[in-house]
């Protein structure tokens, strides 16, 4: 299995008339004596759980800072990697191809993971579509000549795992503001007093791979 970032949301509806058919009930209103909902939603924003540790909600905040710090510790760990995975691939096509890949941007890398060497590719780009510009000078700076095709399927496997791990953190910013979000409507939810609707976080992180759960619930 790849390790990748797979992120679960989950809306329960509350029975078969729809979220939108049900409001959320009142049952009772907490004294929260001079706390001010805006400053509550806007610490949610900077910092998810903040707004509900504002509020006194501390089982709740505990939730969100224990996720927020998995969806941090995942970047740090994805970018981490793809670091590590660049530099395999540098020392890698340099062993296999005799490929010089210093100042290089990420056309080349990913040229070297289709072509066998750089005649194929001007080749190609000549014969089939005739563009000119793409040809690579033939300098010993743009040479490269794999080996075989073993070893550039090995180096095109170095390199999707690369990028899969910059998908990963494309997507773990994603739910770092989704979670924003969430924790300002669980802050709004707070203040108000609205204690029959409940929203839930989880967050797994195990190998490379995290998971994570938002859950809209509503008790009857």
């Amino acid at each position: 299995m790849k390790r990748s970032l797979t992120i679960i949301v989950f809306l329960l509806a509350f029975a078969s008339s729809g979220i939108a058919d049900v409001p959320w009930e009142k049952q009772e209103k907490t004294e929260k004596g001079a706390a001010s909902l805006w400053k509550g939603i806007g610490l949610s924003l900077l910092l998810p759980g903040a707004g509900e540790r504002y509020l006194e909600d501390k089982n709740t905040s505990s939730t969100f800072f224990i996720t927020e710090g998995t969806l941090w510790g995942f970047i740090v760990f994805s970018k981490v990697k793809a670091d590590w995975l660049f530099e395999d691939m540098k020392s890698y096509a340099g062993v296999y191809a005799g490929a010089y890949l210093e100042g290089k941007n990420k056309d080349f890398f990913k040229n070297l993971a289709f072509y066998n060497s750089r005649d194929e590719y001007n080749r190609s780009k000549l014969v089939q579509e005739r563009d000119l510009s793409a040809l690579y000078p033939e300098t010993d700076e743009y040479f490269w000549r794999w080996e075989s095709e073993k070893h550039r399927n090995r180096y095109r496997n170095l390199r999707n795992r690369h990028e899969e791990q910059y998908r990963n953190i494309k997507i773990a910013f994603g739910v770092l503001a989704f979670e924003r979000v969430i924790s300002a409507l669980n802050t709004y939810r707070i203040y108000r007093g609205y204690t029959k609707t409940e929203i839930k976080l989880s967050s797994k992180l195990d190998r490379g791979e995290a998971s994570f759960t938002a859950s809209l619930v509503h008790r009857f």
